[in-house]
């Protein structure tokens, strides 16, 4: 386990390991475009890849909140027409 340790050590010094920069990044995909999912989704997503509960929220809060109600309104107008 502490070579493990140092080895992520070594990685993040060198800046190859970098939680915020990820998180970030998944949000920015994952939160965007058609099939864009919310803040909740997204936490959850990142808390089971192992990213820190704090960097999450930072990460999440990065959503613009109307954005996500014209996401959710969108895809309920979407599977509402399916249904007839």
């Amino acid at each position: 386990a502490a070579v493990a340790e140092e080895v992520v050590a070594r990685l993040q010094r060198a800046g190859l390991v970098d939680d915020r920069s990820f998180a970030e990044a998944w949000v920015a995909q994952r939160g965007a475009g058609r099939r864009s999912i919310g803040r909740g989704r997204l936490a959850a997503e990142l808390l089971r890849r192992g990213v820190e509960r704090e960097t999450v929220s930072a990460s999440v809060e990065q959503l613009d909140a109307q954005r996500e109600r014209e996401a959710a309104m969108s895809l309920a107008r979407e599977r509402a027409s399916r249904m007839g």
